[in-house]
């Protein structure tokens, strides 16, 4: 499973793990993060712009695409987990 962050300037991610810890980071997009996810395992994951302009977050299992979510402007906020559990 990934998760891709575009957009620009620096944005706070928050995410949990499959094996339940929580992350919290700020980065610079394009940024992305790869996890194995077993069977009953899940992953959430969040992030908020710290700027204005676009984000976008896209969430892909073995590359085919399972959710996409944008938003604009000064407090963009986007989600692409809903605990998603495989």
């Amino acid at each position: 499973m990934t998760f891709a962050l575009r957009g620009s300037g620096r944005v706070s991610v928050s995410f949990t793990t499959p094996d339940g810890h929580r992350r919290r980071m700020v980065v610079s997009p394009p940024w992305s993060r790869t996890f194995t996810v077993n069977d009953g395992q899940s992953v959430d994951v969040n992030a908020h712009g710290k700027g204005s302009g676009e984000l976008t977050c896209t969430l892909s299992v073995d590359g085919e695409l399972v959710k996409s979510a944008s938003s604009s402007g000064g407090s963009a906020s986007v989600d692409c987990g809903d605990s998603l559990g495989f």
